[in-house]
């Protein structure tokens, strides 16, 4: 036991230490983990005693990890996944492992092997997609979107492929049998949640505490269940996920399972680089170089492509594609799971570990950096630039107009200002959602990037009165400034920076006023602060405010839900 202890105590510590060293160096925890495994493992200091045990607590951290994949995967999200994404995923996961395939097979690997690699390259991250998006605030964009569906597909068919590659050595009648064990299992799961879980969350779901018990038995009643029944522990818990994902209580479960999640999750990549075999077969150099350039290059113009075909605009697609050009966690798992059953060899596996690396490093850099290496190499694609699901609505020609960028919360405000004196208003913005609502209302609006200079060629830059950024982004707002000052010298330019020396570096490239959200707010409180001897006009103030904020969320409840019903009122 108190090696046990050790061995923990030392994960832990090697990968805090690691992760903090990867978090400054802005590179992937993942990587670090599996870093942090190699360093401590037999080919490091050899500081880990019972690799197995490692192993098998890591297990548990997938079997949380697909637990909240099937959280997730709840009937709104995949609304809001659409057919589109859906198509994408299924012809981006065959035609990549198509690809995969025969590049294996070109450097004489198995069948069997080649199967395995066509999957592990198509594939792609979902933990560092989604943490790379969150950083850049891109999460809500057409191309966040779109690549968040191709991972959710991407998700269900690892599961799929998992059930079928691990069961491949049995007759006719053993995949029969294994099918319908199979599909007892999601009856048990669609019976439990119709009539057995309803039930029981209605008394569990006082207590916080009892929630989350309650949420990882289930997990572990249908983990115990497929393993029984000769599946993974990983598609029972999955499985457990998607039975609890359409009630009201999943994002509560999400919030408790994801600390204990992230606890074993990072045990198994640490565990997954404790295992790692060296690659001494100098026969393995060219495939692994192959493979990761197939992951880099050709994937994302295949994704792109797809995207493309789909009735997206170049950039979408570019960007889509270049976003998902790494090899998935799930990949790892799948070779660890062929290595467990003697369908390929543990060198694979290495391989494997080494192009995932490779990729997730890579890849932090071109999504950081999709837009600029957009303007350099998107003109040489041969994708259309404006396509079926370009969202646009301009009623009339542009000439002496206002453009505004972000109408979220502050460019909500501007907009309806605006508009109280004049209709020359257009805004541009990256939220689909936002966009429809701004449409609804009869407002000139596109959607985009600011960066996307095929947008700002549309916006008649040339022609425009003023620009007004509420864009948070320092970068961004010099990229509009740089864009105007070429196209009109005589524009106004307004926009928001986070501190006094962003603000000097915008007045220094042209702008003509910038706003300082904290100096701003601070001004106010004062103002504030000087009328509390008059306790009437606070209450004044206070109730123009509550006004505000209820019809603020008034108008976001109606695009929501009711879209129509705004524009009829609008209409009248």
């Amino acid at each position: 036991m108190d090696a046990i202890l050790l061995d923990l105590s030392i994960i832990i510590i090697i990968a805090a230490s690691i992760g903090i060293i990867a978090k400054y160096l802005k590179q992937p925890a993942i990587l670090a983990y599996i870093i942090g495994g190699i360093i401590i493992g037999p080919f490091g200091f050899k500081l880990i005693q019972n690799v197995e045990f490692v192993k098998t607590i890591g297990e548990l951290g997938i079997a949380l990890l697909l637990f909240v994949v099937g959280l997730e995967l709840s009937a709104d999200r995949l609304k809001k996944v659409g057919v589109s994404a859906g198509i994408i995923g299924l012809a981006e996961v065959g035609a990549v492992t198509l690809l995969g395939y025969l590049v294996a097979g070109f450097f004489g690997f198995n069948q069997m092997e080649s199967i395995y690699i066509g999957l592990i390259l198509a594939f792609s991250s979902t933990l560092v997609v989604i943490k790379m998006l969150s950083d850049k605030k891109e999460l809500d964009t057409l191309h966040g979107r779109i690549m968040l569906g191709v991972l959710l597909v991407q998700d269900v068919i690892v599961i799929i492929a998992m059930t079928l590659l691990l069961n491949t050595n049995v007759s006719a009648m053993d995949f029969v049998e294994l099918i319908l064990m199979g599909l007892s299992i999601l009856a048990a799961a669609a019976i439990g949640a119709k009539f057995i879980l309803p039930l029981f969350f209605s008394k569990v779901a006082e207590s916080q505490e009892l929630l989350f018990l309650f949420a990882l038995a289930w997990c572990f009643l249908f983990a115990g269940a497929a393993t029984y029944l000769g599946f993974s522990i990983v598609i029972g818990a999955f499985i457990a996920g998607v039975a609890l994902a359409n009630f009201p209580y999943n994002i509560e479960i999400i919030g408790r399972v994801k600390p204990i999640r992230d606890f074993f999750v990072t045990i198994f990549f640490v565990a997954i680089g404790i295992q790692i075999v060296p690659i001494l077969d100098k026969a393995l150099l060219i495939p692994i170089v192959v493979f990761t350039l197939t992951i880099i290059l050709l994937k994302p113009l295949i994704i792109a492509f797809i995207v493309s075909m789909q009735g997206y605009a170049r950039r979408t697609a570019f960007l889509s594609g270049f976003g998902l050009a790494q090899v998935s966690e799930f990949s790892i798992i799948l070779v660890m799971q062929g290595v467990l059953i003697g369908h390929i060899s543990e060198s694979l596996l290495s391989v494997t570990i080494i192009i995932t690396a490779v990729t997730m490093l890579l890849t932090t850099y071109l999504i950081k950096y999709s837009n600029k290496i957009y303007s350099v190499v998107g003109h040489l694609l041969f994708f259309n630039r404006h396509t079926d699901h370009e969202i646009t609505h301009i009623q009339h020609e542009l000439n002496r107009h206002i453009v505004i960028f972000g109408a979220d919360r502050t460019g909500r405000k501007i907009v309806d200002s605006l508009r109280e004196f004049t209709n020359q208003v257009v805004v541009v913005d990256y939220n689909p959602d936002i966009i429809h609502g701004l449409i609804s209302r009869k407002i000139n609006c596109i959607c985009g990037d600011a960066e996307d200079t095929e947008i700002l060629d549309r916006l008649e830059l040339s022609k425009a009165y003023a620009i007004i950024s509420t864009i948070p982004s320092h970068s961004v707002n010099r990229a509009i400034i740089r864009n105007l000052k070429r196209r009109n010298h005589h524009a106004i330019f307004l926009s928001v920076a986070e501190n006094s020396e962003e603000a000097l570096k915008l007045y220094d490239d042209g702008a003509d006023y910038v706003i300082l959200p904290a100096m701003l707010a601070g001004e106010k409180l004062t103002d504030i602060l000087q009328n509390f001897n008059n306790p009437k006009i606070i209450d004044v103030l206070r109730l123009k405010q509550i006004t505000d904020l209820e019809k603020t969320r008034s108008r976001e409840l109606l695009e929501k839900h009711v879209p129509h019903l705004l524009k009829f009122r609008d209409n009248v």
